[in-house]
């Protein structure tokens, strides 16, 4: 059976959510990555999807918007649609040569948005034993506001749950990888909890 495309809006892909898991997901889809082609030629295009989540606002309690690690025009959808932004950030030079370029994509955002603010920096990819990492961590720690635990470097789970398409507590309960995924989103409730 051959795979099917999306329906279509006016030209822009609709994608209906899926329950997995207790959760209702939108998957990426690659007619997706046209739609940074077409946003960039229409006026107000980067607002669409804020107006599209503000109509479905009152059937969920949370959304979630997982946007590319870049700053092109779907990054820039997700965040002008979002309250809060949650934003990972490498416990290595990667990591913290990105920030300033953030930063930047921030103050355009909020030309936009001016309300719009950076609710949690996550360290990710963190091994405790390099010695680069507890720097970069010490240097993070020192400058961002907001900066959870870090998310220690474990692939192997990772990768496998991913392959199986089962959340890594579905895969691996129990796991040290399950742990660092429920205490981020304890940092993540606690934020939105909070009505920060």
């Amino acid at each position: 059976m051959a795979a099917r495309s999306p329906p279509t809006h006016g030209g822009c892909c609709v994608l209906l959510p899926r329950e997995v898991f207790g959760l209702h997901v939108i998957p990426s889809h690659i007619n997706l990555s046209l739609a940074e082609a077409q946003i960039s030629g229409q006026i107000g295009a980067v607002m669409a999807l804020r107006g599209a989540l503000q109509a479905a606002r009152d059937r969920y309690d949370v959304v979630l918007i997982d946007s590319p690690p870049s700053l092109g025009q779907l990054a820039a959808l997700g965040a002008l649609a979002s309250d809060l932004i949650v934003v990972p950030v490498l416990t290595s030079q990667k990591g913290v040569d990105a920030l300033p370029g953030l930063e930047r994509a921030l103050g355009m955002y909020r030309k936009l948005r001016p309300e719009l603010r950076v609710g949690l920096y996550v360290p990710t990819m963190y091994d405790g034993r390099r010695l680069h990492d507890r720097e970069v961590l010490t240097a993070l720690q020192g400058t961002l506001p907001a900066l959870t635990e870090p998310v220690p470097l474990r692939g192997a789970v990772w990768l496998d749950s991913t392959a199986a398409g089962q959340p890594v507590g579905v895969y691996a309960p129990g796991s040290p990888q399950h742990q660092d995924v429920q205490a981020l989103t304890r940092s993540v409730a606690a934020l939105i909890g909070s009505g920060a």
